[in-house]
């Protein structure tokens, strides 16, 4: 959607009640809302961490929607990316990202990066029984 970017920029606003009612319209949007917020995660640098904190926060009030869109940047080109994805996931919970425990784990064993690697690990063992269950899988199979 063509406004979505627009409304993506304004989490970088300091008045909380300007990016919070742009987070209220994207998280309405749905999909097309949530995608636009995690691919605001590839072009952030490290000043502009209060800006990731507040799209992982406001990924994470739209439940599973918001899992499916960090977990797709898991893929990223970007390890800093994939860290801050798995991390962010960690903190959903089980009941919201248990179904992305494959893809954490994937991250664990293959993953080039020893930061996201680590970071997989704290996330799926953040996610209840079923973490706990991939996590020693792949620790079984042989992982970095």
């Amino acid at each position: 959607l063509p406004h979505t970017a627009a409304l993506v920029e304004r989490f970088s606003d300091s008045d909380p009640v300007v990016w919070r009612a742009a987070a209220k319209v994207l998280t309405l949007l749905g999909d097309d809302g949530a995608g636009a917020m995690a691919g605001k995660l590839e072009e952030l640098d490290d000043s502009e961490a209060y800006v990731r904190m507040r799209i992982e926060e406001v990924l994470s009030w739209m439940g599973p929607t918001g899992a499916r869109a960090l977990a797709e940047r898991l893929t990223s080109p970007s390890p800093k990316v994939r860290m801050h994805a798995a991390r962010a996931l960690g903190r959903l919970g089980p009941s919201t990202a248990a179904n992305h425990v494959g893809a954490l784990g994937w991250r664990l064993v293959n993953d080039r990066d020893a930061a996201v690697r680590r970071v997989a690990a704290e996330a799926l063992g953040a996610l209840g029984d079923e973490g706990a269950i991939a996590l020693q899988s792949c620790l079984r199979e042989g992982g970095p």
